[in-house]
């Protein structure tokens, strides 16, 4: 049981996913089974199980051994024969019956069809080479969205082109057709990523639309990808990369924001067409608030700084924002002449504050060691310049006072 007969190891797994990504059941006879440090690597004399390649994770599912599911957790290939990692072993010579998980599947297949749509277009419509592709999947295995990297830039306008032109394509229902060409025969093909590979080429035609050498299960026809959502992009590497979402994964992606737009049209009481109007009506409302909240700090700093009294080291104030504090601890420093503490907050959250010295002080009175003197005595952060320092403590009113006036009196 703990290897592979050697007549058995010679020969290659038959490869059924090749034949069609859209089977997930089928029987098969167990002829070898490895143990290892992870597990068991079962061999079947064939499998629809695929190893992982071209962009696309392994599969995974399971295998039922008269009765007894085994899970299949990972899948590799390796001079042509395709191992299963299993946590029990399986029999040599035993006929089983295995499933592969087709959600995942499907779910990969959609966005790696929608993939080679999607490029096959970018490089027919603008030029554009794919150079680099990539599927992000969440914890349970399920396609989020995947990265397609070109190599020329693509503006809002080409972007939104092709994607429309993805979904045309999608629509019309094409058939995506795989299979292994002669040599001769690939000597006069014209196909995207053609490079000097030794072993046979798989190629894969998504209709008109794309040719393209790729050793991964598609779907068997476009409509079968449902939808293709180009989500966002952006330049990089001097081309760009879009983010895209296919299928499943598209609709996952419109319900999730469909979600947060109804949330959001509540929370406006708008209607969701018009969320954007409302968002813009929202910051007008701020920034206007934000201009009397300015202009009422303005004025209680000017009637402090009126009623000031040039003995006193702090002032209390709990109206006061963190630009009002440090304008008016400038102001006040300058007036008294020596350093003015400024604060706001209360006995239990704590107290913001800013301090500031006169220009002419700066060169012989260390206020950012102030700062650290501060944040040792009474407790909290700050720090700044040599004649404004920020920060925050948590100490009490009376305390700060005591400390300030003992410390700078």
């Amino acid at each position: 049981m703990d290897k592979i007969t050697e007549k058995k190891a010679t020969e290659k797994t038959i490869k059924l996913y090749e034949e069609s990504g859209n089977l997930f059941d089928f029987d098969a006879e167990v002829v070898g089974c490895l143990k290892n440090d992870e597990g068991y690597d079962i061999v079947l004399d064939r499998s629809a199980f695929f190893p992982g390649g071209g962009g696309q994770m392994p599969d995974t599912g399971f295998i039922n051994d008269g009765g007894f599911e085994i899970g299949v957790s990972d899948v590799y290939i390796k001079d042509g024969i395709i191992y299963h990692r299993t946590s029990v072993p399986v029999s040599e010579g035993r006929r089983v019956r295995c499933r592969v998980d087709e959600e995942k599947r499907l779910c990969r297949m959609q966005n790696h069809s929608g993939e080679h749509i999607v490029s096959g277009l970018a490089f027919s419509i603008y030029g554009c080479n794919n150079v680099g592709f990539h599927m992000s999947e969440n914890e349970a295995g399920i396609v989020e969205f995947i990265t397609a990297d070109f190599d020329s830039e693509l503006n809002a306008e080409q972007i939104r082109k092709l994607e429309v032109e993805a979904n045309k394509a999608v629509f019309s229902n094409f058939k995506f057709e795989c299979f292994y060409p002669s040599p001769e025969e690939l000597e006069t093909m014209n196909f995207r990523s053609k490079k000097e590979i030794k072993e046979e080429i798989r190629l894969v035609r998504a209709g008109d639309v794309d040719l393209c050498a790729c050793c991964a299960p598609h779907v068997s026809a476009s409509g079968e990808i449902g939808i293709i959502k180009i989500k966002d992009f952006m330049r990089y590497k001097g081309g760009v990369r879009v983010t895209v979402c296919c299928g499943f994964s598209a609709f996952a992606d419109y319900c999730a924001r469909q979600t947060a737009a109804e949330e959001i049209s509540r929370m406006l009481s708008v209607k969701q067409t018009d969320i954007a109007e409302g968002v813009s009506r929202l910051l007008s409302e701020v920034e206007s608030e934000k201009r009397r909240s300015r202009r009422l700090c303005d004025s209680l700093c000017s009637s402090i700084e009126n009623g000031f009294d040039a003995e006193s080291h702090a002032v209390f104030e709990p109206q006061l924002d963190a630009q009002s504090r440090r304008n008016l601890a400038t102001r006040l420093a300058e007036k008294r002449g020596g350093i003015v503490f400024i604060l706001s907050g209360d006995d239990d959250g704590g107290y913001d504050y800013a301090a500031a010295v006169p220009e002419k002080s700066a060169a012989s009175f260390s206020l950012r060691s102030a700062a650290r003197e501060l944040s040792v005595s009474l407790g909290g952060s700050g720090g700044g310049s040599p004649v404004l320092i920020c920060g925050r403590i948590f100490s009490d009113c009376i305390s700060i006072q005591k400390y300030i006036s003992g410390r700078f009196g």
